[in-house]
């Protein structure tokens, strides 16, 4: 899938960031190539937040829908 080659493109196009139970959390803002822990910006209600963009806590991505769906380790977004 075009994400896992290209995050940045894929990403940097406004997806709807949800959370496991499948509540919309906020929106991808921006494509962090960090080395070794790759990680998106999440622009959210409290404001904006860092997610490691992980294989394991990914678990979902609707490109057609433009929507990520992540399980997000507790404290991260609060």
């Amino acid at each position: 899938e075009m994400w896992q080659k290209e995050p940045n493109a894929a990403l940097a196009s406004a997806f709807k960031f949800k959370d496991d139970d499948g509540t919309v959390r906020g929106t991808v803002v921006a494509f962090e190539d960090i080395p070794g822990n790759p990680c998106i910006s999440v622009e959210t209600q409290n404001g904006q937040g860092m997610v490691p963009l992980h294989e394991d806590l990914i678990l979902s991505v609707d490109e057609e829908a433009r929507e990520i769906t992540m399980e997000i380790p507790d404290g991260l977004l609060d």
